[in-house]
């Protein structure tokens, strides 16, 4: 069975704004304190938030080369 189309049309974007962070904001963003011992989370096997893999620190993705050109 067809799903039926919709007919809305697509949000509009008004304002779009850029902005540089102070420095201050800068260090705040950029360190945490590492509470939890734990990798994984039980249930959904994500980082643990505030763990030593947390999300914040890295993406956990393996490296791979660039194609050639």
């Amino acid at each position: 069975m067809k799903e039926t189309v919709s007919h809305h049309h697509p949000k509009v974007i008004k304002k779009l704004q850029f902005s540089l962070l102070n420095p201050q904001d800068v260090v705040k963003l950029s360190e945490f304190q590492v509470t939890h011992r734990e990798l994984y989370t039980a249930a959904d096997r994500l980082p643990v938030k505030d763990g030593v893999l947390d999300r914040r620190l890295v993406p956990l993705l393996p490296f791979s080369p660039p194609p050639p050109h």
